[in-house]
């Protein structure tokens, strides 16, 4: 697949289908496939998935996308970036307003093993 990386980068449909391949290779599911599913995720795994959708995130296609958004806000606090965490999730919620689909402010926080000792559901909230 990296043969082509540069080819790649520059279209935007091949670049989601590269990141949805990746998803999927790391994961074993699609977006959305499950609820409150542990993401198996290393910290070079959410280094590569937060620089590819800001990469997305460079075309106008994607830039609405609430799924990636989430995928985005949860991979800043994996990687301890809390204050981007925060404010990714602010954003979210301002823009979920406008959205057919809800998309919920909790994920399920886990190791790399996608289960860790005492992984757990939270609720994300802003600092005041």
């Amino acid at each position: 697949m990296n043969t082509y990386s540069i080819v790649v980068l520059q279209d935007p449909r091949a670049l989601f289908l590269r990141f949805k391949f990746w998803w999927r290779k790391k994961t074993g599911i699609d977006f959305n496939e499950e609820d409150r599913f542990a993401i198996p995720f290393k910290r070079d795994d959410w280094d590569e998935c937060v620089n590819v959708i800001g990469r997305l995130f460079a075309f106008e296609e994607f830039q609405t996308n609430l799924t990636l958004r989430l995928i985005e806000a949860v991979g800043f606090f994996h990687r301890g970036e809390y204050r981007r965490g925060f404010e990714a999730f602010e954003q979210l919620n301002a823009e979920q307003i406008f959205a057919r689909n809800r998309v919920f402010r909790r994920y399920l926080f886990s190791d790399e093993s996608g289960s860790g000792e005492n992984p757990g559901v939270f609720l994300v909230l802003s600092p005041t």
